[in-house]
């Protein structure tokens, strides 16, 4: 779905992936504040959006036999990021939008970046929002903060990042003892 901008020229096309897994990407209620400047484009998921969900008592019985031969988990690799990926990459190109940004959230995050690994020419920004990291599909507080330890130690460590990034300029990205105490409450 393609919600055009309300000025032209417009900027480049905000392509919108929620998180989940599972939810819906077409329901995004915050569209309007984006269109001033911004087409918003929503790209259905496989297998939620559209004709063919994933939702129903048959996809048991389906994954333990399918008529094409695959069982199991195998049944199901036409539903990866890759082939969201895929999916993203053919509206664009169908639009004719040479480049675009993407807002993510969640798991989206994690289609936002595989969209950036093998996109790079067609994608100007990403905006990550609740970020979910690779390996870890439930969010753990304990890893996050180790791994923004990691990320604020190496943009420490690099003087360009340093120069632009507030918790690189001595203060820690890693939250006190006193804050880990609370969280256990």
């Amino acid at each position: 779905m393609r919600i055009r901008a309300t000025t032209q020229p417009a900027g480049e096309p905000i392509f919108r992936l929620g998180g989940g897994p599972g939810l819906s990407n077409m329901d995004f209620p915050e569209a309007g504040r984006l269109t001033d400047h911004h087409d918003v484009v929503l790209v259905g998921y496989r297998g939620v959006d559209g004709s063919r969900r994933l939702d129903c008592p048959e996809v048991t019985s389906a994954l333990q036999s399918s008529s094409d031969g695959m069982t199991g988990a195998e049944a199901l690799t036409g539903y990866s990021a890759a082939q969201r990926v895929d999916d993203m990459e053919s509206a664009r190109k169908a639009l004719g939008y040479r480049r675009i940004d993407l807002v993510s959230s969640s798991a989206g995050t994690r289609t936002a970046m595989v969209y950036a690994w093998r996109h790079p020419e067609a994608l100007l920004r990403s905006a990550m929002i609740s970020v979910n990291p690779p390996g870890h599909l439930f969010w753990n507080p304990r890893v996050t903060d180790s791994q923004f330890a990691q990320y604020a130690d190496l943009c420490r460590a690099d003087a360009g990042c340093a120069a632009k990034t507030p918790t690189s300029r001595g203060r820690s990205a890693t939250p006190s003892p006193r804050c880990l105490r609370s969280e256990a409450r």
